[in-house]
């Protein structure tokens, strides 16, 4: 019985832990880049399966959620199935566009690990890691959240809660700002 409350104790101190951080860490800056700054002279394209480019550095007019992942991370796998709900809620919304870019080597990777590790969501890839380097990722998973204007407000660099309120509350906020 007293383990129990232990690992229950631990457990919500865990989540607070996360939610802290989460709410901590989405405090805009104060001038922060914007997506189109990042590109200094250069497009921050991933590709869709079809090998069509994205140019990330044009994202304007929608709440833009990019996330940078690895099948071989993870902290990565860890996440997906919580970003996975994240994104069933706010999927096909007006206002908001998500962004899951694999850095893995080829699309047979993701599509293997995706057979394996079922999820839905948009994916694209970026080649060798460039567009994420120039966005500042340094390790993964990490993501941004970007402005209707491409104005990057909020910079993950860890894996959070996708399910934690205070996630949902942050974006619903987001997408009441005209």
């Amino acid at each position: 019985m007293k383990t129990r409350t232990v690992l229950l104790l631990a457990a919500a101190a865990v989540a607070i832990g996360v939610a802290f951080v989460f709410t901590t860490s989405l405090k805009p800056p104060e001038n922060g880049p914007t997506i189109s700054s990042l590109r200094s002279q250069k497009k921050l394209l991933v590709y869709t399966k079809a090998g069509q480019p994205v140019d990330l550095s044009k994202l304007r007019g929608k709440i833009a959620i990019i996330h940078f992942w690895a099948t071989w991370c993870p902290p990565c796998v860890e996440e997906l199935p919580d970003l996975d709900r994240f994104w069933k809620h706010y999927r096909g919304r007006d206002g908001i566009v998500l962004y899951s870019v694999s850095v893995d080597d080829s699309w047979g990777a993701v599509e293997k690990f995706r057979e394996k590790n079922p999820f839905d969501l948009p994916l694209y890839r970026d080649p060798d890691a460039k567009t994420a380097h120039r966005f500042g990722t340094t390790k993964f998973p990490e993501t941004y959240i970007a402005d209707r204007d491409g104005k990057i407000l909020y910079h993950l660099d860890q894996p959070i809660d996708w399910d934690s309120s205070d996630v949902f509350q942050n974006i619903d906020a987001l997408l009441k700002k005209e």
